[in-house]
């Protein structure tokens, strides 16, 4: 990410400035499918010494960002205890609202040592490959109070499940306040993993005119 350029340079540090990060900064990418989607990152801190000793995570985040950020990622375990000879697993979270990339700055401390070394969590997020069969339907003249169906797949070809929902101020909007002359059934679920969900159309035309949703 840092060696390979491919960090906005637009992005800030942690003291809110531009520029180049610490060489030393070891980063940690998480990519999410989807927002509001949890990834977790795992990995493991040896103590290869015959004492223990006491490591901290400490955020350092420029401060007209850190309440937005720190909502994204969360540190499992800020504080804790590493045995000699023993290793202590590390957790982080991202979980995204929106699209736009995030990042993330911290140090990891152990402070009997005298050691410190910064990291970089970054975040991004992508578009699931979640979408439906076809992207346009045309049921055709039909008479005032005629309804007719058809059924189109939601279809999911990423390997975890994804909530979604139809939202009904796009497509209720029958003439002169009446009911609207489309629905769509089920307006809301989960399609899972790698699978195809049926999802009925239906229009009710009660005006005699050209309907576009």
């Amino acid at each position: 990410y840092l060696r390979g350029a491919r960090r906005p340079p637009d992005m800030p540090g942690p003291d809110g400035a531009l520029g180049p990060l610490d060489p030393e900064t070891r980063v940690i990418e998480f990519e999410s499918l989807g927002t509001k989607v949890r990834n977790t990152k795992r990995f493991y801190v040896v103590n290869p010494t015959n004492v223990p000793y006491e490591f901290l995570w400490e955020e350092a985040q420029p401060e007209r960002q850190e309440a937005v950020v720190s909502r994204f990622f969360r540190c499992h375990s800020r504080r804790g205890m590493v045995l000699p000879g023993r290793k202590f697993e590390m957790v982080f979270d991202f979980t995204p609202d929106s699209m736009k990339a995030q990042e993330s700055f911290w140090k990891f401390r152990i402070p009997a040592l005298q050691i410190s070394v910064p990291f970089l969590l970054v975040g991004a997020t992508v578009e699931p490959k979640v979408s439906l069969d076809r992207t346009r339907h045309n049921f055709g003249p039909l008479l005032i109070g005629q309804r007719a169906r058809e059924t189109v797949k939601l279809v999911n070809l990423e390997h975890i499940p994804f909530a979604f929902s139809f939202e009904r101020n796009t497509y209720a909007t029958g003439g002169l306040g009446s009911e609207s002359v489309v629905d769509v059934r089920p307006s809301s679920g989960v399609v899972g993993p790698d699978s195809a969900l049926p999802i009925e159309l239906s229009f009710n035309p009660t005006l005699e005119k050209h309907f576009n949703f």
